[in-house]
């Protein structure tokens, strides 16, 4: 499908339910074929279009040399980084999106020119037949033949062809399920029948798993596979596979992980990571760190909430996120995109969890750091929606005349302001200097603050009768708390 022509981008997607195996058919074609792409290969997670055009844009940032276009159009921005990876790379060149949910919005951020080839995986019914490759469960005697692999079980398992058969046939010879289950008769003892009925019980007590799609009918056999690999973990297995549930659906770095298990041994983790959760096939190791699979962390969603000290837990993970959204500076340089850039997605799981953080600015600088990366990448709708959160949570969480409000007012007006919308910048500086003078006192360094961007936007809209009094209010706040001579 890929290959077909030389005169035009070419789109051909990967269509399956989850844990048929789309993702690692994508893998092993890029692995596969990749001297066929000697433009470069290039993998990104993309349930969305906003996911597609902040990889791009943080990806592509690091090409030295460019003079960005003077626009805030997403859709061209994303064009332009095309063109660039175009102009620095000569040869096809090979995008993979995974996981695409919604085509429709996603189709006009697609790179356009006759050296691309995009390969899409999804569950949904997008593009022609001849465009798509639709992916049902495996082959019966191939479902058959990788349970033996994975059990590790060839001689054992030969007397109970039947039941070996009706088993790959209840996971609906889906690799996701048949690899759970063949991990689990390789450690213990039970029979293919034994396991089946096991098997069969725990999918009727099975809750519904939450967030999958509604085409998903297999979900509680899957469900009940996991249920089996999950219950002879040992506690100390299970309370860090559910931590990992807090995680957004993207790779989740090492560091990040044991970070956010501070009480813990560092070594006692990466081995829970890999020897247990790893080889029973709950956890993917990748190239940042470890990916679980959609289906997988929607059940250990369900068992962190039944988890003794949970709370602690979202405590901890919203802690340590902060601590990277703090190191997030107002002017964001290229290397810190690239140091913070997967942090990004889980940084976005931490505005949910404000209520666990201390009073304060701490509940939302996950939003003031995401704001600061978004902007940097000049995604000010991504930036715009994540003050707007911030703003919420400082309100309801800490109330409206708090400081922190002040903080998420002037946040949000300063984005207004560096987007030219002056009406809307004026009310929400107007609100923050209010509190800073009634909150913190008429002299305070914070009120400077305010009352030297209030001027700065009266300045851009040309009214100076009425920013040369901030500016004289401004100065004199500064001159008496940092003197004269202060720089």
């Amino acid at each position: 499908m890929l290959m077909v022509s030389q005169t035009m981008a070419i789109t051909a997607a990967i269509r399956g339910m989850s844990g048929v195996g789309k993702s690692e058919l994508a893998w092993q074609y890029q692995h596969q074929h990749r001297d066929s792409y000697p433009g470069g290969v290039w993998w990104l997670p993309a349930q969305s279009n906003q996911s597609l055009v902040v990889q791009v844009l943080a990806y592509l940032q690091r090409l030295q040399g460019r003079d960005w276009p003077d626009t805030q159009d997403e859709q061209q921005l994303v064009q332009w980084c095309y063109d660039q990876w175009q102009q620095s790379f000569a040869g096809n060149k090979l995008l993979i999106l995974d996981n695409v949910e919604d085509y429709r919005t996603l189709k006009p951020y697609l790179p356009q020119q006759a050296e691309f080839r995009i390969l899409i995986t999804t569950q949904k019914e997008i593009l022609s037949h001849e465009q798509r490759l639709d992916l049902k469960g495996l082959p019966p005697e191939e479902a058959e033949k990788l349970l033996v692999k994975v059990s590790e079980s060839g001689q054992r398992l030969v007397a109970e062809t039947d039941a070996v058969a009706e088993l790959c046939h209840w996971l609906g010879y889906l690799p996701l399920g048949i690899e759970l289950v063949g991990k689990y008769l390789a450690d213990t003892s039970y029979s293919v029948g034994e396991v089946l009925a096991m098997l069969k019980a725990r999918s009727i007590q099975a809750p519904p798993l939450q967030d999958v799609p509604d085409d998903v009918s297999y979900q509680r056999n899957i469900q009940a596979a996991f249920e089996l690999a999950w219950e002879p973990l040992e506690p100390a297995a299970q309370t860090v596979a559910a931590f990992l549930s807090l995680f957004a659906l993207a790779p989740m770095p090492t560091e990040l992980i044991t970070a956010g298990l501070p009480e813990w041994d560092v070594t006692e983790v990466r081995d829970i990571l890999d020897r247990v959760l790893v080889k029973r096939s709950l956890l993917s190791k990748v190239a940042d760190g470890y990916l679980l699979h959609s289906l997988m962390r929607e059940f250990l969603k369900l068992k962190f909430a039944e988890l003794a000290g949970g709370e602690e837990l979202k405590t901890s993970f919203a802690i340590e996120l902060t601590k990277i959204a703090k190191t997030i500076p107002q002017i964001v340089t290229i290397a810190k995109q690239a140091e913070v850039k997967t942090s990004i997605p889980h940084l976005e799981q931490v505005i949910d969890l404000a209520q666990y953080l201390p009073d304060g600015d701490d509940k939302i600088w996950c939003c003031t750091g995401l704001a600061r990366f978004y902007e940097s990448q000049i995604l000010y709708g991504e930036a715009k929606r994540v003050l707007k959160k911030a703003l919420v949570i400082s309100e309801e969480q800490l109330g409206v005349n708090h400081p922190s409000t002040a903080n998420s007012l002037n946040n949000l007006a300063s984005l207004y302001y560096s987007m030219g919308e002056y009406p809307k910048a004026e009310p929400l500086f107007v609100r923050s200097l209010t509190i800073r003078e009634q909150k913190l006192g008429a002299n305070h360094p914070d009120t400077a603050v305010s009352l030297n961007n209030l001027a700065e936007l009266y300045k851009s809209m040309g009214r100076y009768p009425e920013a040369e009094p901030l500016c004289l209010r401004s100065l004199a706040i500064k001159e008496q708390q940092l003197g004269a001579n202060h720089p």
